[in-house]
């Protein structure tokens, strides 16, 4: 999770930092069941650290379902 920076708390600047955060949580929460898992995030969300859930199925990064972590190169399954 990002730390919001209290600069970064002004008008302008809250929208966009509030959609930054729930771009970042629906990769690993699962708000839309039917669709939880069913593909690999964006290349914007590609970062090292980052982690997501892919369901195995629809979307297999290599090991079925569970979480991964992206490490700068490819999702490795963490669980």
């Amino acid at each position: 999770m990002r730390y919001v920076n209290p600069a970064e708390t002004n008008l302008i600047r809250v929208n966009p930092t509030i959609n930054e955060i729930i771009d970042e949580l629906r990769w690993i929460i699962p708000v839309d069941a039917a669709n939880f898992g069913k593909q690999e995030p964006p290349a914007r969300y590609k970062q090292t650290g980052r982690l997501v859930f892919a369901d195995g199925t629809v979307w297999n990064p290599g090991s079925g379902a569970g979480y991964y972590r992206y490490n700068g190169a490819a999702w490795v399954l963490v669980g």
